[in-house]
């Protein structure tokens, strides 16, 4: 999955993979998360949104489960 450089104070890079619902994001502090069972609209709204990392924050972070992946 390729991940877009994102000019956010909470993240750097995103990746979505919709087949499997699964985005991958690098917070600020290099700690990289891969969150399970996205759908593709909250993925959507979220890169359409005016602040990413706020939306992340307030739809993502701890609506899903994630599992911290090696940063590449």
């Amino acid at each position: 999955m390729d991940r877009l450089v994102i000019n956010d104070a909470i993240l750097t890079r995103v990746g979505y993979d919709a087949r499997k619902q699964d985005l991958e994001v690098v917070l600020e502090d290099k700690v990289a998360r891969l969150y399970i069972g996205v759908p593709p609209s909250v993925y959507l709204a979220m890169m359409q949104s005016e602040n990413v990392g706020l939306y992340f924050r307030s739809k993502v972070e701890n609506a899903y489960v994630y599992q911290s992946i090696p940063l590449r």
